[in-house]
């Protein structure tokens, strides 16, 4: 029995490493939504757009991101043999950094210089 409990704390230590990837995915999207204002040289009231869009932004790739991990992370701790869960796991959180946290920063800041163009 004390075996399943080791291997359930690594697993969730794992998945803490997954929390702070979805934690970066959302902030990064309210930093660049944010520097997408001040390249504009937006007022306060675009500032403070920039943080609604941001934070909206922010929150749906971060939701995304933990779909993700939650979906194909159960997946690999309930299919994937012993000897390559650490593997799919650092795979899982490869594929899913590159791909989302960038798209949270470009789309943050597209949105946001696209609103900010519009009120000039």
């Amino acid at each position: 029995m004390e075996g399943s409990d080791d291997m359930k704390q690594g697993v969730r230590s794992g998945f803490a490493l997954f929390d702070l990837t979805v934690a970066i995915c959302f902030f990064i999207a309210l930093i660049s939504a944010i520097s997408s204002a001040r390249r504009a040289d937006a007022g306060l009231v675009g500032y403070a757009t920039a943080v609604v869009i941001g934070l909206v932004v922010g929150t749906g790739m971060a939701t995304a991101m933990w779909s993700v991990h939650e979906k194909v992370g159960f997946r690999i701790t309930r299919l994937a043999p012993e000897s390559l869960k650490g593997r799919y796991f650092g795979a899982l959180l490869l594929v899913s950094s590159l791909l989302l946290i960038p798209a949270s920063a470009i789309l943050a800041d597209w949105v946001t210089s696209r609103i900010m163009i519009s009120w000039r």
